[in-house]
């Protein structure tokens, strides 16, 4: 089976023959759950090999390889942590009830485990051990994410109808006390990454903004915005990069940043639309008012993306599926089905390994997908 990149023919239309030519068509490559298909991306042939899929605890919503350990998996609604070793899963960590485990990062030293709901952070060993839980002076904790010093936590300030003006608690390792809070410079901190540039290491802290659920669908309330953190020079403050409003407030909302080449790519949660920021010159090249579109049919928001090689892999909830995109060519793929169940699955992170080997959380399901992607052709 091949998918080419997007045409004229029908989502519906499209759907059909992917779903017929998945279901009896794809090739088995001798194990048992496994299905492959290729497709066909800017004169250019992958291949990608569908696995059994691995259940999890219910409500998991964030991945994270544990270096040397195997994949952790967060799962708000169990209050813990599964650790995904070759194709299964096991209770990991339990963060204790009502706490609501948001996000999950580690090193070769500890874990650390942001709570939303209890506002704290908990500190783990690698046997999965509770060794401290961190209360100083969180407010909503979501992403986390560290270095060998200092733990940095996202805090989105929403208080259950509002969103707060967020901020960043930097904490240090070693005493577990908060030594800088950095004031974000829009609404909802939730996700950030890493990147280096020209000898500088970024924290990059993704502002989603606020919005609202409609009978018209995910309503943008407020500007989304990127903030660039030197962690060498945090007090010099932060390279900020404003998203722009769209006046019917169906685009905004990016998600967290995604590094090809020299640019930074981020999701919408509102609409399928990357949005494009360009290192080399600290400017938008896509922002709110040309965004990246890569499925004009439908109005329906991404989730997640990862990267392999040069590709941008994206998940898209409410559609049961992903899209790959080529920065190069700037092509997409049609919609790459992930579930064929009637019921929605809800495809959420999606990580990738350098190897190709890929999982993605579906959320709804309580399970995670695995696949493989490979190259088979070049230009």
């Amino acid at each position: 089976m091949t998918i080419s990149s997007n045409s004229d023919i029908s989502p519906l239309i499209r759907f059909s023959i992917l779903l017929f030519w998945t279901l009896f068509l794809g090739c088995n490559d001798g194990e048992i759950g496994t299905t492959s298909t290729n497709i066909e991306l800017c004169s250019k042939e992958y291949k990608l090999t569908f696995g059994e899929s691995i259940p999890v605890n219910a409500n998991a919503n964030r991945l994270f390889q544990l270096p040397d350990k195997g994949i952790l998996v967060v799962e708000s609604g169990e209050n813990t942590v599964s650790l995904i070793e070759g194709n299964r899963a096991r209770t990991f960590i339990d963060v204790g009830n009502d706490h609501s485990p948001w996000s999950v990062w580690g090193d070769s030293k500890s874990i650390y485990v942001s709570n939303y709901s209890s506002n704290s952070v908990s500190e783990f060993d690698l046997s999965g051990k509770l060794l401290k839980e961190w209360t100083d002076g969180f407010d909503r904790p979501s992403a986390i994410i560290g270095n060998d010093a200092f733990v940095f936590v996202s805090n989105v300030a929403f208080d259950g109808s509002v969103f707060q003006k967020g901020f960043i608690s930097v904490v240090d390792r070693k005493s577990a006390k908060t030594v800088k809070r950095l004031e974000s410079s829009g609404l909802n901190p939730q996700f950030f990454s890493w990147t280096q540039y020209k000898g500088v290491s970024y924290l990059i802290s993704t502002n989603s903004g606020s919005f609202e659920f409609t009978n018209d669908g995910v309503k943008v309330g407020s500007e989304g915005s990127v903030e660039l953190w030197n962690v060498d020079d945090l007090d010099k403050g932060p390279r900020i990069a404003n998203l722009g409003i769209d006046p019917e407030g169906k685009t905004g909302s990016p998600g967290r940043a995604l590094r090809v080449g020299d640019a930074l790519f981020f999701p919408s949660g509102t609409e399928p639309v990357l949005f494009e920021y360009d290192l080399s010159s600290f400017s938008w090249k896509h922002d709110v008012g040309n965004p990246i579109r890569l499925r004009p049919s439908l109005p329906e928001a991404l989730h997640f993306s990862a990267s392999w090689e040069d590709l941008i892999l994206i998940s898209a909830f409410n559609e049961d599926a992903m899209y790959i995109y080529d920065p190069e060519c700037e092509a997409t793929t049609d919609a790459i089905s992930l579930d064929d169940n009637e019921f929605l699955a809800g495809p959420h992170d999606i990580f990738v390994s350098k190897d190709g080997k890929a999982k993605v959380i579906m959320s709804l399901a309580n399970l995670v997908k695995t696949f493989t992607i490979t190259r088979i052709r070049n230009e």
